[in-house]
């Protein structure tokens, strides 16, 4: 497991398009289904992660890293205390 808790969103650049946004654990599968969704959205979208307690962000970072080949912007930060779970 990478972490407990994570806040990620999914914002295509595009105007009019919705926000995906997904709060749950933070697993490898999990992992996976943001760089889905992100994909999904297309070249220019922007994947943002929160990162809950004990989550390490550099590990969610190199994960998606590859991302930014694709176009992808992504952004891992740290969520501030009390969110996402976060104790």
């Amino acid at each position: 497991m990478l972490g407990r808790m994570t806040f990620s969103s999914v914002v295509r650049t595009a105007a009019g398009t919705p926000r995906l946004v997904r709060v749950g654990a933070l697993s490898p599968y999990a992992v996976e289904v943001l760089a889905d969704d992100a994909l999904r959205a297309g070249p220019g979208a922007q994947l943002d992660v929160a990162v809950g307690g004990g989550a390490h962000v550099e590990a969610v970072r190199a994960r998606l890293a590859w991302l930014a080949r694709r176009g992808i912007a992504v952004v891992v930060r740290r969520a501030p205390d009390g969110a996402c779970g976060a104790t």
